[in-house]
């Protein structure tokens, strides 16, 4: 058995859907347990659409860091995504990297938003 735990269907060297679609079968035939990591709300719908076509493909909620400034905005959407989704992934920090060297404040309200729904969800399997 394999595990992929970290996949993005939506990497520029994927934007050939027949490519994604090759990948998408090898995980099915393979039954290659495949999370599939979103960068932003965008990736994290077609995410869910590509991960109909598998049961191997596990689609995972989050937001790149880098993204953080885009989304002050729609905290309380990212919430909710954060409850509904089946995992997280794609959160925390990156204060190092040259993409957004300037949002280090947004950076840490988004992880925030992420740290606490899965608090939330922690505390709702002990119940």
């Amino acid at each position: 058995m394999y595990i992929d735990t970290h996949l993005h269907l939506d990497e520029p060297w994927l934007t050939n859907s027949e490519k994604r679609q090759k990948v998408i079968d090898d995980i099915a035939a393979n039954k290659i347990i495949t999370f599939a990591q979103s960068c932003d709300l965008t990736s994290y719908d077609k995410t869910l659409e590509w991960s109909k076509q598998s049961d191997y493909l596990f689609p995972s909620f989050g937001i790149l860091p880098w993204f953080a400034n885009e989304y002050m905005d729609r905290l309380d959407e990212v919430a909710d995504l954060c409850e509904n989704a089946i995992m997280l992934g794609e959160i925390g920090l990156d204060l190092a990297s040259n993409r957004n060297k300037s949002n280090k404040k947004e950076q840490l309200t988004l992880l925030d938003v992420f740290l606490k729904a899965a608090e939330i969800r922690i505390k709702a399997r002990l119940v």
